[in-house]
């Protein structure tokens, strides 16, 4: 009976080991517990650094000067798209791939 319930108890899912940032095993509950902590804290350190990152290319991108479209391109490339444009598209698409979310084969559209 004894045997029994520490068989079912070893095989309760759990951490036995845990690796280190230098490849040591920790298997006791200590070591397994520092090797997590040394982790998550190097984890949101470097969070930290990304924030940083983040904050340079903003300071980077502010700083530099993008050219400006004209009213006369920027107004063809927001126009609505017409029939033609679709159709060419379309004739464009491969054939023989498998279909999408709307599960409608892309030869349907080739016959519109």
């Amino acid at each position: 009976m004894l045997a029994v319930r520490i068989k079912e108890k070893s095989m309760l899912p759990g951490i036995r080991e845990r690796k280190d940032a230098h490849g040591a095993l920790a298997s006791d509950q200590d070591g397994i517990l520092e090797a997590f902590r040394r982790f998550y804290e190097r984890v949101y350190r470097e969070k930290k650094e990304d924030e940083n990152l983040e904050r340079d290319m903003m300071n980077f991108f502010e700083s530099v000067s993008f050219g400006r479209l004209s009213t006369e391109v920027r107004d063809l490339l927001e126009a609505p798209l017409t029939f033609e444009e679709v159709q060419v598209a379309i004739k464009k698409l491969p054939l023989g791939k498998a279909v999408g979310g709307d599960k409608i084969p892309l030869e349907f559209y080739t016959f519109i």
